[in-house]
This record gives C-alpha cells, structure tokens and sequence, in this order.
C-alpha cells in the first residue's frame, strides 16, 4: 500500500472529504488530491499536522517516507546511467 492509499483510508475513516481534510490541514482539496494519488508528498508541517488529525501510525508513516525519498533519490540517480 502507498502513502496516498494510507492517507485516504484513514480520511474516510474519520467520514471527511477532501475539502474538509484540506482545510483543516491549510491545504486545498486539490493537494490533498494529489497526495492521494501518491503525485505529491507532503511536508513535514502537513504531516505532522496529519499525525496527529488522523491519528496516523509512527512507525507505518516512518516507512512510507523512507520508501519515498528512496524512490526519488533511485529515480535522480538513474539518469546518469548512460554516463
């Protein structure tokens, strides 16, 4: 499961739509879209205000960060094979 699956699971819980989780976090429901949809990764002052609005697991959220910033540094570094 991605971080944006995780995230939207846990929004749907609570019974928010997009527009009520983007406001709550200073965010549009376009951002909260695009983090859905894994196009965008929040910052650390989004995530910690969604720590603690949605009640998110530590350790869960802890992995989905590293596999994300791994992904990204895998995908920067891969465009200097043919070098």
């Amino acid at each position: 499961m991605t971080f944006g699956r995780y995230l939207k699971i846990q929004r749907v819980k609570k019974g928010w739509n997009q527009t009520q989780l983007g406001s709550y976090l200073g965010v549009s429901s376009c951002m909260v879209s695009y983090y859905e949809k894994d196009k965008r990764f929040p910052t650390a002052k989004v995530m910690n205000r969604l720590l603690h609005l949605l009640k998110l697991d530590k350790e869960l959220l802890k992995t989905y960060i590293l596999n994300h910033f791994t992904n990204q540094a895998m995908d920067y570094f891969g465009q200097f094979k043919s070098l």
